[in-house]
């Protein structure tokens, strides 16, 4: 970001210049130090303990006369995905409130990571020179010279932190060099990418002599990270392959290996990319280097590198293994490979996707977003109402909380590059009075206990074992096995007023039975739900979300998920129920092997999205087994869903009216194949006020007998979702 402190800004010009990465490897390319945030970048704080107003995206907003508040005082801060790309951050400023100096941060520990925060890399951590006065600004400097794509800067201490009630900090900025492709590099490879074995006897391999059947090079781009897929090549040196992206013409800048899940004298040792844009006839050389020692099985490294020249084929040679005499090694191996960088057409800059219209409620922001085509790097500048946004140069817009006056605002955004630029289309910004009584239910099933206001059907029970943390409790619809039909049911949240929006989230677990799982499970939202035993069909007149995994021929899209209101199907999306690569496709399970109902949805790595979560035949669930759900009902009719934080429907109008008195239920069903139906960590939010927390309806005084369970409940207001302790 650019923040509107003069003083703060402190760009300086660097030569290109070589990184260490990881383990060592290299970085070749022109950077420029500056701020790599931007106000709309992805920012998600420590805890959501903060004053309305106060959020955590004031710390990136540009904007001194915000400030970012967490009343958790210790340890709090902030975790940030720069918009901007890969960035190597080797220092900060921070700009102090504008009042209570006892709440100033006293130190801070920043990390980095390059898997979205799966995994933190320290970077920094210290003292902070103390601020001698208000909306002062600190900077400060530290050596480093790897690159990320995510930052988590956390202030461990305060001024005074027995005066203090919270932590604030006014503005942040974090110091860093940014590749000037100008774009997020992500993997340009998918599954089912042309790929062509490299070997010193024979260039097109076909017997075991060479490559084992079940270790071909394609599963070195299968997305699949196990010791069970690999790419082995016997042939030992000069080995690698040739892929042909499917996303075409690309630039690649970056080089992502994971090793092998075993013998580590099998490992590259070095590695050498080349380019060609005739099919192969001709090749150029890209960049060549060491590949510096794996510490671990499955490790995955990056190696970046300078380059300007874009290409349709690559070629992939690693001359060494680790045990070069090969005393030891028979043979490479290697289980990912990423060729980072991104894939477009050449021209112009123009608007692959424009911004959408939205609703809001008031009191809430609004996010604008556009998809930017023709050749790297673009830029950006938003409009409102044909005015210029100062400070809004990125491809996504957030605005301000808004009020009932930003009603009918009109948005565009302008897209440049070097060889010109257009305009998209005007997106119009709707705001609302939330009307209806809020109520919410939320429930972790701890212990097997389900809170009040819901009830099981059928083969539906909580468990105390099981679900997210193992040990805690799950909601169980069907187990796996033949012939079962179970549902969950909560009763209305909204005291008999209609429901205009909710936001429904839960974590969600399919799979431990056949090898076809089956049939799936279904939301369902209506008034005339009447106990209905369903499944992945569901039930009602209202809003239903199929997660429908077996096909029943006839115009059934399965496997996919559907929206449905009134019976009627709105839109689907096809999805896998199993990841059957066989080396050649990504195939679902359709009766009589008929094609998919429509496109294979695949999330931003080309891999198939799954409703199959773990594995069969009795398999147990684990954390990772439980992917997250949610589905989101606005005030202007529209449903958003995200499986496995992949987007599987954004603000989809429906035909909808708002229901009064309405339930919200799961259900799931087998027949003569089956699996396991699982829910946990259930949070439904129904007619909120955007805002601070507030109590809506407190906690009522209970009369139990002694050695009963006395149970309280309370409602809560504002956005959510709610952070609550019982006392």
């Amino acid at each position: 970001m650019s923040i509107m402190l003069a003083r703060l800004k402190r760009y300086v010009a660097l030569p290109a210049m070589a990184l260490a990465l990881l383990s060592g490897a290299n970085v070749h390319a022109q950077l420029t130090r500056g701020d790599i945030t931007r106000p709309g970048d992805l920012i998600v704080g420590t805890s959501v303990n903060v004053p309305a107003g106060q959020e955590v995206d004031k710390v990136i907003d540009n904007n001194p006369g915000t400030k970012y508040l967490n009343f958790d005082k210790l340890n709090t801060g902030f975790t940030v995905t720069p918009s901007i790309g890969l960035s190597v951050v080797s220092g900060m400023n921070l700009v102090s409130g504008g009042d209570a100096p006892e709440r100033d941060p006293s130190s801070f520990t920043l990390e980095g990571s390059l898997d979205g925060g799966t995994t933190w890399s320290l970077i920094a951590s210290n003292a902070l020179p103390a601020f001698t006065a208000r909306l002062q600004v600190r900077s400060i400097d530290f050596p480093n010279t790897k690159a990320y794509t995510s930052y988590r800067l956390i202030f461990p201490t305060l001024a005074n932190a027995a005066a203090a009630n919270s932590m604030q900090i006014t503005e942040v900025e974090l110091l860093g060099n940014v590749f000037s492709l100008g774009a997020l590099q992500s993997d340009i490879t998918c599954p089912l990418d042309a790929v062509t074995a490299i070997t010193s006897n024979n260039p097109t391999p076909t017997d075991s002599t060479h490559i084992p059947a079940a270790q071909l090079a394609g599963n070195a781009i299968d997305n699949v990270v196990s010791g069970n897929s690999k790419y082995l090549n016997f042939d030992k040196f000069q080995t690698g392959l040739i892929i042909t992206p499917s996303k075409g013409n690309s630039r690649v800048n970056a080089v992502g290996l994971v090793s092998g899940g075993d013998s580590p004298e099998r490992d590259p040792s070095s590695y050498s990319l080349e380019g060609s844009n005739d099919g192969g006839t001709t090749w150029t050389l890209i960049t060549s280097n060491a590949v510096p020692t794996f510490f671990a099985r499955l490790q995955r490294q990056v190696f970046y590198f300078a380059n300007n020249n874009d290409y349709t084929s690559y070629r992939l040679v690693f001359p060494t293994i680790v045990n070069n005499a090969g005393l030891t090694a028979n043979s490479m191996q290697i289980t990912e490979i990423e060729l980072m960088g991104v894939a477009y057409t050449p021209g112009i800059a123009s608007v692959a996707q424009a911004p959408g219209n939205r609703t809001v409620l008031v009191g809430e922001p609004a996010t604008f977003s556009v998809t930017a085509a023709g050749t790297p790097a673009y830029t950006y500048q938003w409009f409102s109402n044909g005015v210029a946004i100062a400070g809004a140069t990125s491809s996504i817009y957030k605005t301000r909380n808004t009020t009932l006056a930003d009603n009918s605002t009109s948005y565009w955004v302008a897209v440049s590059n070097a060889l010109g630029g257009t305009v998209s289309s005007t997106a119009v910004l709707s705001v609302v009075s939330p009307s209806g009584t809020p109520g919410s239910y939320v429930a972790s099933f701890t212990g097997g206990v389900m809170p009040a206001g819901a009830y099981t059907l059928g083969s539906a029970a909580v468990t105390p074992q099981g679900g997210v943390g193992g040990s805690n409790g799950v909601l169980v619809l069907t187990t796996g096995g033949n012939g079962l039909s179970g549902q969950f049911y909560v009763n209305d949240l909204a005291a008999g007023t209609p429901v205009n929006s909710f936001k429904l989230s839960a974590r969600v677990a399919i799979g431990g039975g056949t090898a076809r799982p089956a049939d799936g499970m279904a939301f369902s939202f209506g008034s005339d739900l009447a106990n209905n035993q369903f499944g992945e069909e569901g039930a009602g007149s209202g809003i239903i979300v199929g997660l429908d995994t077996w096909d029943n021929n006839g115009d059934d899209t399965a496997p996919a998920i559907d929206v449905k209101v009134g019976g009627a199907v709105i839109a689907f999306k096809a999805l896998m129920t199993n990841y059957n690569n066989t080396g050649t496709s990504f195939t679902p399970l359709r009766e009589g092997g008929r094609a998919p109902a429509g496109p294979i949805l695949t999330d931003i790595n080309c891999t198939p999205v799954s409703l199959f979560t773990f594995g069969q035949n009795g398999t147990a669930p684990n954390d990772g087994s439980f992917v997250p759900l949610t589905i989101e009902l606005f005030p202007d009719n529209s449903l958003s869903v995200t499986w496995s934080n992949v987007v599987i429907f954004d603000h989809v109008a429906l035909p909808y009216t708002p229901i009064a008195n309405g339930q919200f239920a799961f259900g799931a069903r087998t027949g003569g194949a089956n699996a396991a139906h699982m829910i946990d960590d259930l949070q439904i939010y129904v007619n909120y006020t955007p805002g601070a927390a507030t109590i809506v309806t407190p906690p009522s005084n209970v009369v139990t007998n002694e050695g009963s369970k006395a149970v309280f409940s309370v409602v809560a207001g504002g956005s959510p979702a709610y952070n609550i302790q019982w006392y």
